[in-house]
């Protein structure tokens, strides 16, 4: 007979020990036995039953703010303030950071594809970088050099992030991403579909989402969030709420300890003693 014990574990932000400090990305937990091993343990399952997250998280963030470029072989640097933005405010911005940084560079967002388009004055060489961090959000991936019009291939991508990964190196489970073609200790993945400033309600609804732990013992958890990226979301200090489900299975000792003991013993003190794993086996092949 097998039954299952469910504890419910409520985590907030503020609670644990803060690894990548204001960010709030990934906090460290220490319990005391939650999760103990022993003989009778089957299986554990662990849950994401809901999550509140804040989208204080920016689309331009720190990781991915900057535009490296040459002017005449001259290297040139802007770095876009961190913020949420709209077509119109980004081609503005870089219109003045261009024009601060002395460079004839009028920026244009075509409202039919939504690509953007760098015209060039004054005779210059202007080549936009691929080291660049904000390259895949303004619409390219490598370098790019003109002298009078640098058309972007790709379109403006101002979405922000579509999806955050609830993860934990602690909870062992067998989780894969694309990201890595490798595991990865993912527990829930969370669209992003509310818009800035607003909260994100998760609740889980379906068994699929229920992770098979590989863990036996359970002391200390961790929670990393990140975007698609693998990157750390960076929640400007504002908590968030997650509350795991831990299921454990476990055969019924009760049961178990006696049909043990209703097993036949040896009188023989030359003949091996049945070891209690071999009782267990001879009480689940019955």
């Amino acid at each position: 007979m097998v039954y299952q014990d469910n504890r419910l574990i409520t985590l907030n932000s503020q609670d644990g020990e803060k690894l990548n400090g204001e960010y709030l990305s990934s906090i460290k937990f220490n319990f005391s036995g939650l999760l103990q091993d022993d003989i009778y343990l089957i299986r554990t399952y662990i849950t994401v039953l809901n999550a509140q997250i804040p989208v204080s998280f920016y689309i331009i963030d720190d990781t991915d703010n900057i535009l490296y470029y040459t002017q005449n072989s001259v290297p040139k640097t802007i770095t876009i303030p961190i913020g949420n933005y709209n077509g119109n405010q980004m081609v503005t911005l870089l219109n003045s950071s261009f024009l601060t940084n002395g460079s004839s560079i009028t920026a244009v967002l075509n409202s039919s594809t939504g690509i953007l388009n760098f015209t060039i004055t004054g005779g210059l060489s202007i080549t936009f970088l691929d080291t660049s961090t904000i390259k895949k959000i303004l619409g390219f991936e490598t370098d790019i050099t003109s002298t009078t019009l640098i058309t972007l291939p790709y379109q403006l991508n101002l979405l922000g992030k579509k999806k955050i990964f609830i993860n934990s190196n602690y909870l062992k489970n067998s989780a894969f991403t694309s990201k890595s073609l490798s595991s990865v200790q993912t527990i829930a993945s969370i669209p992003v579909d509310k818009p800035p400033y607003s909260m994100i309600n998760y609740t889980s609804v379906s068994d699929l989402e229920r992770n098979i732990l590989f863990n036996r013992s359970l002391d200390t958890l961790d929670i990393q969030i990140v975007d698609e990226e693998n990157k750390y979301i960076n929640f400007q200090n504002i908590d968030w709420s997650i509350t795991l489900c831990l299921t454990i299975e476990k055969n019924d000792h009760e049961k178990i300890n006696y049909s043990l003991n209703t097993l036949p013993q040896t009188n023989d003190n030359n003949i091996k003693k049945i070891s209690r794993d071999e009782k267990e086996l001879r009480l689940l092949e019955s």
